[in-house]
């Protein structure tokens, strides 16, 4: 859908590996940030407030700062950056899926994708 983005980037921080996640969903106008299918952030992602504003979102993993630069391109497509201490993040080639055991609380990979 016109809009709508899933991206990943798998990182490594304090010798642990960890997955980042954006989604934005397109007719809610909503997006939200996950590390390693928990959600840490949720935030409005209109059309104009990203246009105009050019937000960030700041958040940290295990205490490591991090910054997700939002981007408005042409045709309301969105792009994301991930930085982390600074550093430019590439994001994963394919998005993955972490899912949650609502039981257990622990996460893991889908490997349906």
């Amino acid at each position: 859908m016109l809009g709508n983005l899933r991206k990943t980037w798998t990182v490594k921080v304090n010798d642990e590996k960890r997955v980042v996640e954006i989604r934005r969903v397109h007719l809610l106008g909503l997006a939200w940030i996950k590390i390693d299918g928990f959600v840490v952030d949720t935030f409005g992602a209109k059309a104009l407030q990203i246009y105009f504003r050019r937000p960030k979102r700041i958040f940290d993993i295990d205490g490591v700062p991090c910054r997700l630069d939002i981007k408005y391109g042409m045709l309301q497509r969105y792009d994301f950056d991930l930085y982390i201490n600074e550093q430019f993040i590439e994001p994963d080639r394919e998005p993955k899926i972490i899912k949650i055991n609502k039981e257990t609380k622990e996460a893991y990979e889908d490997p349906s994708l």
